[in-house]
């Protein structure tokens, strides 16, 4: 068992990684105004989901532009090709949690 307790956590970083297992990956993502948190990019076998803790931001997938705002949700689906991540467009920090399964570098496409 491993516990993760707040006072341990970086909250000025951009990203801070609360689960690394073999089995799933949780980050907890920082986004300043105007910042992107990742590079366009999709996933082979994997979905990734998005869970916005404060703020707005907006998800993107290929040429769909969601707005997102605190207690929301989206998954991108693994395969579908289309690139995608999540963009802070507002005057305000946000953050987002990010939820996936664990995975190899090979599963990423650019």
């Amino acid at each position: 068992m491993k516990i993760f307790r707040k006072s341990y956590l970086n909250l000025s970083a951009s990203s801070q990684v609360i689960i690394n297992s073999d089995q799933l990956f949780v980050s907890r993502e920082f986004i300043g105004p105007g910042k992107k948190a990742s590079a366009p990019h999709y996933h082979k076998e994997l979905d990734e989901h998005i869970f916005v803790l404060t703020g707005t931001v907006e998800a993107i997938e290929g040429e769909i532009s969601v707005t997102l705002n605190a207690g929301d949700s989206v998954y991108f689906r693994a395969g579908s090709g289309k690139l995608h991540y999540v963009e802070n467009r507002s005057d305000s920090d946000a953050e987002f949690l990010l939820i996936r399964k664990a995975q190899a570098e090979a599963d990423v496409v650019y």
